[in-house]
């Protein structure tokens, strides 16, 4: 863990990210003084590097912490992290013009869909009734032909539709 605090010293941020990251995931005691230390600074070094969400995650943890010092220092970030939610709400309307944008694509897709599933029924009643017609013949082989040009003028039809 001092090799984290060091690189935050140093402004090496992405650098402590990583290190304190690890010693996080190996720690087995999440209410030791080491633990915390470490997690205080990893919500800092998750501020330097921009990553305000996982910052925020962090800070809640701490803020809502058993120790009452723990408390007080996440306590000093609150207004830095009443900035952050008022701009993710600003962040979370440019993202829903976003999805109304791709509503459209949306429709798009779900009208492709449904012509190809309606393009597959038909295939399916033709080739259906090309069998039952030569099953029930007493030419078979006219029937076969028959049932061969429904089939491919169907499909040249399915393909002048798709284009």
């Amino acid at each position: 863990m001092q090799w984290g605090l060091d690189t935050f010293q140093q402004g090496r941020y992405q650098d402590t990210v990583y290190l304190l990251e690890e010693f996080s995931e190996n720690s087995l005691e999440f209410n030791s003084p080491d633990y915390l230390t470490d997690q205080m600074w990893l919500m800092k070094a998750y501020q330097k590097t921009g990553k305000t969400e996982r910052a925020k995650i962090l800070w809640q943890k701490l803020i809502n912490s058993d120790n009452q010092q723990v408390r007080e220092w996440a306590e000093q970030d609150r207004p830095f992290f009443s900035s952050v939610a008022t701009r993710s709400k600003a962040g979370r309307t440019a993202t829903m013009g976003f999805s109304l944008a791709i509503a459209g694509v949306a429709g798009s897709l779900a009208l492709a869909s449904g012509v190809t599933i309606a393009l597959l029924f038909g295939m399916v009643f033709v080739l259906s009734l090309s069998v039952v017609l030569i099953y029930i013949s007493s030419d078979p082989l006219t029937d076969l032909a028959i049932a061969i040009g429904i089939t491919l003028i169907f499909n040249r039809e399915q393909r002048d539709f798709v284009r």
